[in-house]
This record gives structure tokens, C-alpha cells and sequence, in this order.
């Protein structure tokens, strides 16, 4: 057993001279020749290991893969287990096994025992991994645990969020949900960074808003049906506002544009609406004077707002929402 494990030593010490060298493939050998000689103990467990690092020193990657997996297998208990996840996320992205590296990733980055920076990386890896294999729940769950671990710091935070928003953009209530949690986290802790995101997630949940405001029809009696379309205008109009506030150029120009195509759709709206069916001809003739004098003054605003659009300095050039309202002023301003 002396002789064995001297031998074992020996052979070992040459592998590690071998690789000094350059010679990663001999190296490999040898490291392998030394744990088949060596007994149960740490000369073997360090074989095994450095056999393994030489294989990937030299892309071997399945084959390391097998060392790896037969080291995590025969020394669970080890101190280099999380070296050996680490080394096997390596190799299966290396061999192209995104859903095997996303699973060695995902393993780190729930370590607590690890430093913070490692454990961040390799969720996000994890996750963008997860993505690239197809496997949307995974990479959802990834991003979400990155967040509930690491709200901090809030620019990469909100990245998550906003890709947490377009993973689960088939859920309208979800995407919602994270347009939400990214303007909130901005509000937290503004960076340039991040308002680029929240003002873009503020103007789509304004959006949403001006979908409720269409969704609402003049009928009669139009008093009622007019008051819910005004109040449905107004929580538009706010949010419209908020995602100007960000003075992000291309969210206030389009922001603007709605805000102006909203008083244009009121005033048609009042034009277009149900009139009561109780109406003589006469009656019927001065109903439609009264509705033309109080769509006017919302034809009348929207001009303005389209006019401020056009009139904005430092808007970028060929910005498609500045394009928008010169071509609606000038259907507007025709017409008159």
C-alpha cells in the first residue's frame, strides 16, 4: 500500500509538471493514471479534480464533463463542489447545452454561501440560458428570484423587470404588472438608465388607458355615457402626463400625439353620437347644432396640442410621432 501510494504521489507530482508545461493532454493522463493508483483520500479527490481542469484547459469539453460529474458524484461533501458547478456551467455552455449550463447556474446563484456578485451573475446567466433553450417558466422563475434577492442595484433590477414584462407579454395582466414594478422602482432610485425603461412603461400603461377611453361609446342618454368618457379621458390625460414628466424625447412626443388624438376622438366621438329617438326633425337639426358647438372646442385643442408636438424643440429627426401630428394638423386646419 506504501509502494501504491507512492507511486500514486509520484505520478501525480509529474502530471502537475507536465501541465506546467503545456502539455494539458499528457497532463490528463496522468492525473487520471494517478487516481486509478492512488487509495481513497485526498490525493485521489485532487487527481480527479486537476484532471479535470486540464481537460477543460485544453476544450475537451464532454470529457471533462464525465470527470466533473464523477467528482460531484464520488465527493459530495467536498469543499471544490461549487468550483465543480462552477467548471461544469462552463463546459456545458461551451458543448452548447444551454438547459444543462442554465441548471449549473441556477444551482450557484441559489448559494447563499457564495459572494453576492457570483450569486447575481450566474441567476441572470441562469436565466438568459434558460431563454435561449426554449424553457420560458425557468427563465421567468430565474429573473423573479434575481429579484427577490437582489432589488439592488436598481438599474440592473429594473432590466429584469423589463424583461420579466416581455416574457409574459401574453398575460396582459403580468406585463401590467412589471410596467408597474419598473416606473415604482424608478421612483425609488432614478438613473438615467432606468427612466429610459419607466418612461417607456409609462407611456404603454397610458396606452392602456386611452384603450379604456375608447372602448366607451356616446349612446343616450348621452349625459351619462359623455360623463364616464370625461372621466375615463381624465386618467389618460394624467398618465399621459407622468410619462411626459420623464423628458424622454421620444415618449413625450408620443404622449403628446395621444393626448391631442384624444380630444380629436371626443369631439367626433359627440358628433357620431346616438341621438335620442324622441326627436322631431326641427328638434333633431337644432340637437346637431348644439353637438357641432361642443365638439369644436375639443377639435379646437387638439389642433393646439399637435401644433405644440410640431413645434417641439429637441425632438429627434424623423421622429414618427412628430410626423403624425403635422399630418393630422394639416387634415385639420384644411377642413376649416
Amino acid at each position: 500500500a506504501a509502494l501504491q501510494q507512492g507511486l500514486a504521489t509520484a505520478t501525480y507530482q509529474q502530471a502537475q509538471q507536465t501541465q506546467q508545461q503545456g502539455d494539458n493532454r499528457a497532463a490528463v493522463n496522468l492525473y487520471q493514471q494517478a487516481a486509478q493508483l492512488a487509495p481513497q483520500g485526498e490525493l485521489r479527490a485532487s487527481a480527479q479534480y486537476d484532471a479535470a481542469t486540464a481537460l477543460l484547459a485544453q476544450q475537451s469539453w464532454s470529457q471533462a464533463i464525465v470527470q466533473l460529474e464523477r467528482y460531484r458524484m464520488d465527493y459530495p461533501a467536498d469543499p471544490l463542489q461549487t468550483e465543480v458547478t462552477r467548471k461544469l456551467a462552463y463546459a456545458h455552455e461551451q458543448s452548447g447545452h444551454k438547459q444543462q449550463a442554465a441548471a449549473e447556474y441556477w444551482q450557484l446563484g441559489q448559494d447563499r454561501k457564495q459572494d453576492p456578485d457570483l450569486q447575481r451573475e450566474a441567476l441572470l446567466r441562469a436565466a438568459d440560458l434558460y431563454l435561449q433553450a426554449g424553457n420560458i417558466n425557468e427563465a421567468v422563475n430565474a429573473r423573479k428570484l434575481y429579484l427577490e434577492r437582489f432589488p439592488e442595484p436598481v438599474t440592473a433590477a429594473v432590466a429584469v423587470m423589463q424583461q420579466l414584462a416581455d416574457l409574459e407579454a401574453a398575460d396582459p395582466a403580468r406585463r401590467h404588472y412589471w410596467l408597474e414594478q419598473i416606473v415604482a422602482a424608478d421612483r425609488r432610485g432614478a438613473v438615467q438608465e432606468t427612466r429610459v425603461l419607466a418612461a417607456g412603461a409609462a407611456l404603454e400603461l397610458a396606452n392602456g388607458e386611452l384603450a379604456d377611453f375608447r372602448q366607451i361609446q356616446l349612446v343616450s342618454p348621452l349625459q351619462k355615457s359623455l360623463g364616464r368618457k370625461l372621466q375615463a379621458m381624465k386618467q389618460a390625460l394624467q398618465a399621459f402626463e407622468s410619462a411626459i414628466d420623464y423628458g424622454v424625447s421620444p415618449v413625450v412626443t408620443a404622449a403628446t400625439y395621444q393626448i391631442a388624438t384624444m380630444y380629436d376622438e371626443l369631439g367626433d366621438a359627440l358628433l357620431a353620437s346616438e341621438r335620442p329617438g324622441s326627436l322631431t326633425k326641427a328638434e333633431l337639426a337644432e340637437y346637431d347644432v348644439l353637438l357641432a358647438e361642443q365638439a369644436a372646442p375639443f377639435e379646437r385643442q387638439a389642433i393646439d396640442v399637435y401644433t405644440s408636438n410640431v413645434q417641439r424643440s429637441g425632438s429627434e429627426p424623423g421622429d414618427p410621432w412628430i410626423e403624425k401630428s403635422v399630418q393630422r394638423l394639416a387634415e385639420l386646419q384644411g377642413g376649416q
